[in-house]
C-alpha cells in the first residue's frame, strides 16, 4: 500500500502553523479595533457628560444672573398683604417691591419647585427684608404664619363691652367703634333691630388683621347674628311665642344674663313668660344693673331697685326696650322653646356655681330666697 505524503494534498510544509499565526493576527486586531470603538465611546460619553454639566452650570449661572436671589436669612420686618386671587408673579412682584426677595424670576423659580405654592392664602403676613426666595415661599405656604388677632366676644357682653375689648385686643380704634355704634346706619341690621346696635353683635370669635376696620369687624359681627338668626328661624317663629323677633331677642339677653347654667336656659325663659303672661314685673337684677350701668353684682339694694328708668323691670311691667346683652345662640333657641312649667320664680342659690332652683309660689319662692342669703352670709 502507497502511503501519501502530506506535499500530495496539496499542503505545503508547515501550512498548518502559517494559518494558525495568521488567524492569530486577525484576532488581535478584532480586539484592537474593538477596544478602540470601546475608548471611542467611553470619550464621547465624557465628553457629552462633561458638555451636560458645563451647559447645566452656564444655565444656573445665566438664572442667577437673570433672577438674582439674596442668600438670606433676612432681617427686620415689614408686612405684606397677599391679595384673594393674586397670581404667584403677582405675589413675586410685591415681594421684590417691598424688597423681601430680590427679583420676581428668583421667587418664581423657588415657587415652582415647591407645589405648595398654589395654595398660598390671601392675608398678611409678617415677613423679613432680603430673604432667600425659597425661604419666602417656605414661609407664606404656612398659613400659621398669617397675621390676625383672634377677638373672642363673650356670650352676654353688652354693647359698650363689646367695643372697649375689640378696642383692647386688637389696633381697630375705640373711637372708629364708638362712632360707628352711634350711627349703625351703616350696618346689615335687620329691620325689625329699628337702627339699635345693642344685643346685635353676635358673640363669636373674629380674626382682626391690618387691614381691619371698625366698620369691617361690626360689619362681621352683625353678618354673624344674621346668620344664627336664620338658622334658628327667629322672625318666623317669633310668633310661636306671641313675640316680635326684637322682643324673642330681648328676652333671651335676659336669659343669657340671668341663668347660670345652660340647662336651665329654658325653664328661665319660662318663668319670664309666665310673668308677662300674667301682668307680674320681670324684677330682674340684671335689668337694674344694666339701667345703673353697673355689673359684677350678685344682688341690687332697694335704692338700686327704685330706679325709674325704664329698663328697670322692678318699676316697670313688661320686658325692657331693648336687649341688655348680646345673648348666645343657646340663649337665642331658649327663648323661642321654652320648657312646659308653672314656674313664677327663680333664685340663683349658689352664684359661685350657677345652681338655680324654681319656685311656683311666693313661699316656696322665699325658702329659696333664704337659701340665697345664708349663702351671701359665708360669702
Amino acid at each position: 500500500m502507497t502511503h501519501a505524503h502530506l506535499t500530495d494534498l496539496g499542503e505545503p510544509p508547515g501550512g498548518g502553523s502559517s494559518r494558525r499565526r495568521e488567524e492569530r493576527q486577525r484576532r488581535k486586531t478584532r480586539q484592537r479595533r474593538s477596544s478602540m470603538a470601546v475608548l471611542g465611546a467611553f470619550v464621547l460619553v465624557l465628553a457629552l457628560l462633561a458638555g451636560i454639566i458645563f451647559g447645566g452650570l452656564q444655565l444656573a449661572h445665566s438664572a442667577l444672573r437673570l433672577n438674582p436671589d439674596y442668600p438670606g436669612p433676612g432681617s427686620g420686618k415689614v408686612v405684606v398683604q397677599v391679595k384673594p386671587g393674586q397670581s404667584t408673579r403677582g405675589i413675586a412682584s410685591d415681594l421684590r417691591k417691598l424688597d423681601v426677595v430680590r427679583s420676581t424670576g428668583a421667587f418664581l423659580l423657588a415657587a415652582s419647585k415647591d407645589s405648595r405654592s398654589s395654595t398660598i392664602e390671601p392675608g398678611f403676613y409678617q415677613m423679613r427684608t432680603h430673604m432667600k426666595a425659597a425661604d419666602a415661599v417656605a414661609y407664606l405656604v404656612d398659613s400659621d404664619h398669617k397675621l390676625a388677632d383672634k377677638v373672642t366676644i363673650p356670650e352676654g357682653l353688652r354693647l359698650t363691652d363689646i367695643l372697649s375689648t375689640v378696642a383692647s385686643k386688637s389696633v381697630v380704634p375705640i373711637k372708629d367703634l364708638q362712632a360707628i355704634a352711634k350711627d349703625p346706619s351703616s350696618l346689615p341690621l335687620p329691620d325689625y333691630a329699628k337702627g339699635k346696635l345693642e344685643g346685635f353683635l353676635f358673640p363669636a370669635t373674629y380674626d382682626v388683621d391690618p387691614a381691619t376696620t371698625a366698620g369691617s369687624l361690626l360689619q362681621d359681627m352683625v353678618n354673624k347674628f344674621d346668620d344664627v338668626a336664620a338658622k334658628v328661624d327667629l322672625a318666623d317663629r317669633a310668633g310661636d311665642v306671641n313675640l316680635t323677633p326684637y322682643q324673642v331677642l330681648t328676652v333671651a339677653s335676659l336669659i343669657q344674663a340671668e341663668a347660670g347654667r345652660l340647662a336651665d336656659y329654658p325653664k328661665v325663659a319660662r318663668v319670664i313668660y309666665n310673668r308677662l303672661k300674667s301682668g307680674t314685673r320681670l324684677q330682674l337684677d340684671s335689668t337694674v344693673l344694666y339701667a345703673l350701668n353697673k355689673k359684677g353684682l350678685v344682688t341690687t339694694t332697694a335704692a338700686q331697685r327704685a330706679n325709674q328708668s325704664p329698663y328697670n323691670t322692678y318699676a316697670h311691667a313688661g320686658l325692657p326696650p331693648s336687649p341688655i346683652n348680646s345673648p348666645g345662640q343657646a340663649a337665642i333657641e331658649a327663648a323661642l322653646s321654652p320648657a312646659a312649667g308653672t314656674w313664677m320664680y327663680f333664685v340663683t342659690v349658689n352664684p359661685d356655681t350657677g345652681e338655680t332652683k324654681f319656685a311656683t309660689t311666693f313661699a316656696e319662692h322665699q325658702k329659696l330666697v333664704a337659701e340665697f342669703q345664708a349663702w351671701l352670709r359665708n360669702h
